[in-house]
């Protein structure tokens, strides 16, 4: 199950953007994580909250029996990395090189472990 979750203003503009599903990593696979696969926002609205509230949107909408949350960031994306921190995420200790219109770049997997409460409360279901 991927999905996409946008943020816009009344008049249709697209401010940004995030984009999830199951996760693509072979070691993580069988753990019950979900990937943030992308999320944007268009510079004119950084720092108003609406990574944030897109970022939460996403994971509220994540399978109940999810234990984390896992992301792939360019390892000198300074602002990224700080953000995701801010919201509960940290640096697994995985790294991968990435080939990004013909460079190659160091990406850093990050990890947020979901509520135990969360996961608790869909097994009663």
């Amino acid at each position: 199950i991927t999905k996409v979750y946008v943020a816009s203003t009344s008049q249709r503009k697209i401010l940004g953007f995030a984009y999830m599903g199951p996760c693509r990593d072979g070691d993580l696979v069988e753990q019950d994580v979900f990937e943030l696969y992308a999320i944007y926002l268009s510079p004119e609205v950084w720092g108003k909250g609406i990574g944030g509230k897109l970022l939460n949107a996403a994971v509220a909408e994540m399978p109940d029996t999810s234990r984390s949350i896992s992301l792939w960031v360019l390892s000198g994306n300074l602002r990224g990395r700080a953000f995701y921190e801010s919201h509960g995420f940290e640096p697994d200790g995985e790294s991968k090189m990435a080939n990004l219109l013909g460079y190659q770049l160091e990406e850093v997997r990050y990890r947020k472990n979901l509520p135990l409460l969360r996961r608790l409360l869909s097994t009663r279901s």
